[in-house]
């Protein structure tokens, strides 16, 4: 992450007069950030945590998928 983001608030318009943003905490997963001007925190994903969680998100769809043909394909299919 390069530079701290504006308060959200002030972005929106929705009460923030000045954005006074500091970094409050850090963890493996995100940032963590406070506006001290209206007491809003923002929490910022890291980039390799959502990446990863798309592709594993992908793999669990794709053996779900797999294991449903599979299921199909055993089953015997009777004509009357």
């Amino acid at each position: 992450m390069a530079e701290i983001p504006f308060c959200a608030r002030s972005i929106k318009g929705r009460g923030c007069e000045k954005s006074d943003v500091r970094i409050t905490g850090e963890t493996d997963e995100c940032w963590v950030f406070q506006c001290f001007s209206c007491k809003s925190v923002q929490v910022v994903s890291k980039n390799g945590v959502r990446n990863r969680s798309k592709f594993e998100a992908a793999v669990q769809r794709r053996r779900e998928q797999e294991e449903i043909e599979r299921i199909r394909r055993s089953k015997k299919t009777i004509f009357a």
